[in-house]
């Protein structure tokens, strides 16, 4: 059973209580005063920031609550353009985004060090994220992480930010998006298992339009590995990456040429493929739980 607190319903809260088992609180944006919904659950000891990818919802992080309710207190937000979350831009940013969660943070009363997972797209704005926080994250829970393989859609010398509002420009001709995927695809640019996601959102007038705006808002969320390992290495953080053994999005490979020379850093392999929020990730978390 799944039971949602809106925050109407304890505003008068001085602060707000943990809640057990099936208990899932969900924030009211428009009470917080806050642009992200995000929800909360879990009465762990330790703070749990948990992003999802494109396409999800915080809500989805609920799937993991066996594994981490116990040591965890979860805020799983969900991201503009996505879930509850009502964006009136077309764009965000890291700043943005830091903003938020410190927002976040203040009405919920956390204060000192935490933990944060990324799944997918929310593994890239994990690293964009530790550019604000690092002195406060003391480990790093990356679930498929994006931009850790150096896509060239990724590239900000190939596809400037006016190139990719230039082809959003382009939604109303799903079928000529399509075709030059399909050229990216040919080229090397966009691997199959990204193809075949994009091929998906494109289908869907609503689905395009958040992909472009996703896209065109990453451009600021510039990917830089080398300072995010110096700053794991220095920071003595923990770093562990989850894979599924059928990814092709996003393969393991990427996170293990990453970790190679890193003492704080595991790798583990989920079997399942990308979207893999569910039961195997569940058991690869547990056998986990010592390294995070």
């Amino acid at each position: 059973m799944l039971t949602i607190f809106h925050q109407k319903n304890i505003k008068k809260c001085k602060s707000l209580p943990n809640f057990k088992g099936d208990i899932f609180k969900s924030s009211n944006p428009q009470i917080l005063k806050l642009n992200l919904h995000y929800h909360r659950f879990g009465s762990g000891p330790r703070i749990l920031l948990a992003i999802h990818g494109f396409a999800d919802r915080g809500e989805l992080f609920f799937k993991l609550r066996d594994v981490l309710e116990e040591n965890f207190t979860v805020i799983a937000v969900d991201l503009p353009f996505h879930g509850l979350t009502s964006w009136e831009a077309h764009e965000f940013n890291p700043e943005q985004l830091r903003d938020e969660f410190l927002d976040i943070f203040e009405k919920e009363g956390i204060y000192g060090s935490f933990s944060i997972m990324g799944h997918s797209m929310g593994g890239r704005v994990v690293l964009a994220m530790s550019d604000f926080f690092e002195d406060r994250i003391d480990s790093y829970i990356m679930l498929a992480p994006a931009g850790f393989q150096g896509t060239q859609s990724d590239s900000r010398i190939f596809f400037p930010k006016f190139i990719r509002r230039l082809l959003k420009g382009l939604t109303a001709w799903p079928a000529f998006i399509i075709s030059i995927f399909k050229g990216g695809k040919f080229l090397g640019i966009i691997n199959k298992g990204t193809y075949r996601f994009l091929e998906q959102q494109i289908a869907i007038p609503e689905r395009r339009h958040r992909l472009f705006d996703c896209w065109i808002s990453l451009y600021d969320f510039p990917i830089r590995l080398k300072a995010f390992k110096e700053r794991v290495i220095r920071t003595k953080a923990k770093l562990c990456f989850f894979y599924g053994t059928k990814d092709f999005i996003t393969p393991a490979k990427y996170g293990r040429h990453f970790i190679a020379d890193m003492p704080n850093a595991k790798i583990f392999m989920v079997e399942d493929g990308h979207y893999f929020l569910k039961e195997p990730l569940v058991e690869a978390l547990k056998e986990a739980k010592e390294f995070y």
